[in-house]
């Protein structure tokens, strides 16, 4: 009997599926108890992992900032930004009224 089977009873599976508004027939609350049981010792395994010396890792994979220095463009002009859309009003795009 493994530490998580004395924890894990059927109360405890009950309780977990009314939280997740899950409708568990009988068998399937058996079924559920041993998967949740494997479930929680597969968790219960990584504490005896040693990590002593281990730095965390936050990614799973080294992020390098890619950066490009600005440069001034020319800008498009109002007749061009204006040109596909019905909803202009002087220099601004009009929207919906929001109140």
């Amino acid at each position: 009997m493994s530490d998580m089977e004395k924890v894990v009873d059927r109360e405890t599976i009950i309780s977990v599926s009314e939280n997740a508004r899950i409708k568990l027939s009988e068998s399937e609350i058996e079924k559920f108890k041993e998967d949740f049981i494997n479930a929680l010792d597969s968790f219960q395994s990584l504490d005896n992992i040693d990590t002593e010396g281990v730095d965390p890792a936050f990614h799973p994979i080294d992020l390098d900032d890619r950066r490009r220095d600005d440069q001034v463009e020319e800008s498009f002009s109002l007749e061009k930004v204006f040109s596909n859309t019905e909803n202009r009003e002087g220099d601004h795009f009009k929207g919906p009224r929001a109140v």
